[in-house]
């Protein structure tokens, strides 16, 4: 999971060189981020339905072998090859979800929370190691590097799924839902589509408002057909548990938050001092980011003995505080050292929440349910994080001066984080 999150945002930093080396506009490069997202986004909650299904180890091994594939694919310099890379790569994505559902099936109860706790910062820590690693590669050679990496480590994580993860149990498996399937991933791929491409198109573009009105009426019958099936690709009446829902609204947005943190550090640091910047380096950048890998790496270990003694829910408004302080601390715009400081605290506050919400849903679902339910978090994080990324760009291209859309976004998530707060206290006691 950690290579996977690597692999995701490892290509941000490298947009403006692969348009250079591919002779393409950048916003028809970030097709390859935007392609790999809704990839992802469609794994997450499909495989990990077809794993409690058909057997979680198998599904797993299948989303290794699409990332695989995918950055064989990426490695070809064309275009249209790197792109389509990254989506097949965005595939393996559903290895999140069967991750979880893994652990659940075969973890000692007692060991249980630390490690969702551990997969989940893993998680975060991999998407805040993408960016200076893939600085680095930049930096020290071509931009395929990062494809063989990804090579080098999916083939490395099949061998150890094969050898190390425990065998799935047989068991009679329905026929696959294939009207759901394609469905669902019809109807997310549109809701998606206009979540990412949106500021493009503008508000007058039918396009705006007619793709996620058909993905909602879409997204409807799915429901309905969904609620009369005796083996439904998505059980609603699991989804809608109350811990469940609520654990759904707060990866929305911890997705935004974190997505905040990613995207706005990064340039808050290297815009001009007279913008309200700090008008550094890259290797300055990364400095300033390591504490926040480090600690959400530390959170990740820590995380199972924070849910021991607090549980899932009192953890999850423990870290949505921890978080909320942190990016007040950088709206204020401090200087660098405390910028560092301020990142750290929201990086362990991002930690201990997405270290709790699979623990809360896990507590209430049957184990049949674990990867579908999951899976439709992490979708819910995923989207969270595509219009987090839609409100950074309108508040910061909406700003006369760049220290204003800084302020405004960062205070913008911290009021989200506050809401998080707000639904952990909502979540009954029953799954503290």
């Amino acid at each position: 999971m950690f290579c996977f999150a690597v692999g995701q945002s490892i290509i941000v930093p490298a947009v403006d060189d692969l348009s250079v080396a591919l002779g393409a506009p950048i916003e028809i490069v970030g097709w390859a981020m935007t392609g790999n997202l809704l990839a992802t986004a469609l794994a997450t909650g499909l495989l990990g339905r077809l794993g409690d299904l058909y057997g979680r180890r198998r599904m797993l091994v299948v989303s290794l072998v699409l990332a695989l594939i995918g950055n064989l694919i990426a490695l070809v310099p064309v275009l249209e090859m790197v792109i389509a890379g990254r989506v097949v790569q965005g595939l393996g994505g559903g290895m999140f979800a069967l991750s979880f559902g893994i652990v659940r099936a075969h973890a000692p109860i007692e060991r249980r929370a630390g490690l969702i706790g551990l997969l989940g910062a893993a998680t975060g820590f991999g998407g805040i190691v993408g960016i200076p690693v893939g600085s680095f590669m930049i930096g020290v050679g071509d931009y395929q590097w990062m494809f063989v990496g990804g090579v080098a480590t999916a083939v490395a994580s099949v061998v150890l799924v094969l050898l190390k993860c425990p065998r799935d149990v047989d068991r009679e498996a329905p026929a696959v839902n294939w009207v759901g399937s394609v469905g669902l991933a019809a109807a997310v791929t549109l809701l998606l589509l206009v979540v990412s491409e949106a500021h493009v198109w503008g508000v007058g573009d039918a396009r705006t408002w007619a793709l996620p009105a058909v993905g909602v009426v879409g997204l409807v019958a799915l429901v309905r057909r969904e609620r009369g099936l005796a083996n439904p690709l998505l059980d609603v009446v699991v989804l809608r548990h109350r811990e469940v829902a609520l654990a759904g609204i707060s990866a929305f947005v911890v997705g935004g938050a974190f997505y905040a943190i990613l995207f706005l550090v990064p340039r808050l640091a290297r815009a001009p001092v007279a913008d309200g910047g700090l008008g550094i380096d890259g290797i300055q950048t990364g400095l300033i980011l390591l504490p926040g890998c480090v600690l959400m790496t530390a959170t990740g270990f820590l995380a199972g003995r924070v849910i021991g003694r607090l549980g899932g829910r009192r953890t999850l408004a423990s870290g949505s505080a921890v978080s909320l302080a942190g990016l007040v601390l950088l709206a204020a715009l401090p200087p660098a050292v405390l910028v560092a400081v301020a990142t750290a605290v929201a990086c362990v506050g991002v930690g201990l929440v997405i270290a709790a919400l699979p623990n809360i849903i896990i507590e209430v679902v049957p184990e049949c349910r674990t990867s579908e339910s999951t899976g439709v978090n992490s979708l819910f994080r995923i989207v969270g994080s595509a219009v987090g990324a839609q409100i950074c760009i309108a508040l910061a291209t909406g700003s006369t001066r760049a220290a204003a859309g800084f302020v405004a976004s960062f205070v913008v998530m911290a009021v989200a984080m506050a809401l998080v707060a707000a639904a952990a206290i909502a979540i009954p006691r029953s799954a503290s």
